[in-house]
């Protein structure tokens, strides 16, 4: 009589008859009635199972749901169907890294509670992003509930389980009181509203800084952290000597120099070697610089200035940042021709001084002047 030998799914794989043997249908032997020497065939069934096929090729005949152990790469893999191999990870735990990982297998790191995946290349870390020894400490997104009912998103953000600051970007809101924040005010203002830890309190004149809400807006006050800032509501910063910026009565911005001594008055004056300024630089009156003699030595009239104004060229742009255009010269090249008007940055970038071409430009244009008086003395001369 011959055996039926039906899959988990009912449909029957083959059929074997009596006092015969059939691998043609799947790895192992299928053994029918009364076949002589089969427990041979039958110890092989046992040992390639247990093996899970070990080597390096996979099996001929796989059936779906089949595990296979590739010896050549040293993973476990299980058949999908369609001549498809899926490698099947693992999981590891332990305190420290472990050792010939293949790329996909995940290590849940005992010592600071983080589970990891091998890239191949190094360990990444999936989470959480904080260790055991930190506690939880990051960001996270919380919904939280308003006095009125109504629910809101939050990004708070944490330091050793304690909560340092909420990220909104909703309009003002009160928290209902089952969802207040330790630390944190019951207001909640769009942007960004810290805690009221010790060091924020020593350093901050007022019980919350909202960037982006009303509450921001009063002046600093302290000696820990802001270096001296100080100042009321809509007045400015005052700093110590050397480093402050005294904002004082309207329309007044005056700066301390190293003798903690405030200059100037009425006007802004800046005590340092340069001045960058991004973007266009705009005054209602006139910009000026200092050019006293008692500044100067060593003065000489420029000579041979009109050969050098012939050598620079002037040129039209398109500024590459803002695609704004431009009149101008190239730096590099009047660098070339004359190189003490040319600075160039800690970043590589040059500048031109264009008011010092004024003095080539007057010397040149007196050069001209006297070719072309000397060109009319000639003429004059020919028409007598």
């Amino acid at each position: 009589m011959s055996y039926s030998i039906p899959l988990s799914d009912k449909s029957v794989l083959t059929t074997v008859p009596d006092g015969s043997f059939n691998n043609q249908y799947s790895n192992i032997n299928l053994i029918g009635k009364n076949f002589v020497g089969f427990g041979q065939l039958m110890n092989e069934n046992f040992i390639h199972i247990l093996e899970n096929f070990s080597n390096i090729n996979p099996p001929a005949n796989p059936l779906k749901g089949q595990l296979w152990y590739d010896s050549g790469k040293n993973i476990l893999k299980v058949f999908i169907g369609d001549n498809n191999w899926i490698d099947i990870a693992f999981s590891q735990v332990s305190e420290v890294r472990p050792n010939n990982p293949r790329v996909g297998d995940q290590w849940w790191d005992k010592k600071n509670d983080q589970i990891n995946f091998w890239s191949g290349e190094h360990w990444v870390v999936i989470g959480p992003n904080w260790t055991k020894s930190q506690g939880l400490t990051g960001t996270q997104a919380e919904t939280v509930v308003d006095n009125g009912g109504t629910s809101h998103i939050l990004m708070k953000f944490y330091i050793e389980k304690k909560v340092v600051g909420v990220w909104s970007k909703d309009t003002t809101f009160v928290l209902a009181d089952e969802f207040i924040i330790p630390g944190i005010s019951a207001t909640i203002n769009p942007g960004l509203t810290f805690a009221l830890l010790g060091s924020m309190s020593q350093n901050i004149n007022g019980s919350q800084v909202s960037f982006g809400g009303d509450s921001f807006g009063f002046g600093y006050t302290g000696s820990k952290g802001y270096d001296g800032y100080t100042g009321s509501a809509g007045v400015g910063y005052t700093g110590s000597a050397g480093t402050g910026i005294n904002i004082g009565s309207a329309n007044q911005i005056l700066f301390k120099n190293s003798q903690n001594t405030v200059t100037g008055s009425s006007n802004l004056t800046y005590d340092m070697s340069t001045l960058t300024v991004s973007g266009d630089f705009i005054a209602s009156g006139d910009i000026t610089a200092f050019s006293d003699e008692s500044l100067k030595s060593q003065v000489e009239t420029i000579t041979n200035a009109l050969p050098l104004v012939l050598q620079l060229r002037g040129v039209n742009y398109v500024r590459i940042e803002n695609g704004e255009p431009g009149t101008g010269a190239i730096a590099q090249e009047v660098e070339k021709v004359i190189p003490s008007l040319v600075k160039t940055t800690k970043e590589g970038v040059k500048t031109v001084n264009y008011g010092g071409f004024a003095g080539i430009f007057i010397e040149a244009i007196k050069a001209q002047q006297a070719q072309i008086d000397e060109l009319k003395k000639q003429l004059d001369q020919l028409n007598k």
